[in-house]
């Protein structure tokens, strides 16, 4: 892992942050609604689109689904 750079990580987290409050806001959803609908707990949710925590796959495809959007549009920076 010779490429392996935390900080870009860290951008990736931060951009999907952003990417999924927009598409919740323009959804009019609000946390608690895509939470339940992706089967998360609240404060899971609010630690993922503040770009604390990193969903794993199966969680990513749930959000996307809840907000209505691709999972690529989620991760896209």
């Amino acid at each position: 892992m010779d490429n392996y750079n935390p900080e870009s990580n860290i951008n990736i987290l931060a951009a999907l942050g952003r990417n999924l409050k927009a598409a919740r806001v323009s959804a009019g959803l609000t946390q608690q609604e895509v939470a339940a609908r992706a089967g998360v707990g609240l404060a899971i949710f609010a630690q993922i689109e503040s770009g604390c925590s990193d969903p794993d796959l199966r969680l990513l495809g749930a959000l996307a689904e809840a907000v209505g959007c691709d999972a690529g549009e989620l991760v896209n920076v």
